[in-house]
């Protein structure tokens, strides 16, 4: 019995001996194991919004988990320095922006109030800071709509709409502001099409289109307008006789702020923000909007917006409106703008 005793207490510390070295084996591999995490741990700590620029070590194997985990946390890191990057230049920008027309208003109510004015004068200083106050009414106004695409609260109140009509309507209500110019407005659009859509967001891209296009047109240029439809999607082109969009400009052109020449004057009276505004609504309607070579010697955006419902129309013959046909009008718009580098586009 005494050896039976002896042989079990035996038994029992062995296995308690083996039990605590697979314990301390165990604790010890996963000391190891879990070393990366624990440095991974250190360095995300460690980052802030200061230097999102750091990263985690990723020396581990590509089929690791702790790799991939490693390798995705560099990837969220990577779009939040985006995402600070583009916030602080967005804020530069409007700050910058904003500050310009305060500034002349400043100063004109300083020179103003030095002395007593003629009633002309008066009437000059005030129209002077009305113009500026229609300016930070316009950037305000691109700002919050543009905050509201952003947020993913930009939702059209669509609605069945004949786009030619809608069209031909905006490019009417812009030929006395090319006639002011000298420039001639073309507009040229199939009819027999619905679209689903809403009308006063488009109203505005058409908008922002004929004014850059106006804005960048010299007297006795062109500006050209054509709507068609195929395959289920309308295509309305913008074209105008400008110099062109530098090539250097034309990856940033949707950009917000963006105007090609940093150096470039407000003169033409653009806040930088319209083609940013054109591309959220177009996003908004299941569209696009593109730079693209076109018939007249100046660029040509392109925005395609799909029918949504119902089956594509039978094209026919264009209506045309203005003086003469606009030629090339129906010019492939697919290809890639090799436009002049002469050109400094605000938009």
């Amino acid at each position: 019995r005494f050896r039976l005793v002896q042989s079990a207490v035996l038994l029992v510390l062995i296995g308690t001996g083996l039990i605590v070295a697979c314990w301390l084996l165990a604790w010890r591999l996963a000391g190891r194991a879990l070393a990366p995490v624990r440095e991974m741990s250190t360095i995300a700590r460690a980052i802030t919004e200061q230097d999102l620029h750091r990263r985690l070590p990723e020396e581990l194997p590509a089929n690791d988990e702790i790799g991939q985990l490693a390798r995705t946390f560099n990837t969220m890191l990577l779009r939040l320095e985006s995402a600070f990057d583009s916030l602080q230049r967005f804020t530069a920008d409007a700050a910058h922006e904003l500050r310009a027309p305060l500034s002349i208003m400043r100063t004109q109510l300083e020179v103003t109030m030095r002395r007593r004015r003629t009633e002309a004068e008066y009437v000059h200083s005030n129209a002077t800071l009305l113009r500026e106050v229609e300016q930070l009414t316009r950037v305000a106004d691109h700002l919050l709509l543009l905050a509201r695409a952003d947020s993913g609260a930009l939702l059209p109140k669509l609605e069945p709409l004949d786009l030619p009509d809608l069209v031909e309507e905006v490019a009417d209500r812009w030929q006395a502001s090319a006639a002011a110019k000298g420039a001639a407005l073309k507009c040229s659009v199939v009819h027999g099409g619905r679209l689903m859509g809403d009308p006063d967001l488009l109203k505005r891209l058409l908008d922002n289109l004929l004014d850059n296009a106006l804005r960048h047109t010299p007297s006795g240029g062109e500006v050209g307008v054509v709507a068609i439809c195929a395959d289920g999607v309308w295509t309305v082109s913008v074209s105008d006789s400008g110099p062109g969009v530098p090539v250097d400009a034309q990856p940033y052109l949707f950009e917000r702020f963006s105007r090609g020449d940093p150096a470039r004057s407000r003169s033409t009276g653009g806040a930088g923000l319209g083609l940013s505004i054109c591309a959220a609504i177009a996003r908004a309607h299941g569209g696009s909007i593109e730079l693209a070579p076109g018939p007249l010697s100046g660029a040509t955006f392109i925005l395609r917006l799909p029918i949504h419902h119902g089956a594509a129309p039978n094209p026919s013959p264009p209506k045309e409106t203005g003086s003469r046909p606009m030629a090339g009008a129906q010019a492939s718009t697919g290809e890639v703008m090799a436009a002049s580098p002469s050109r400094d586009r605000d938009h």
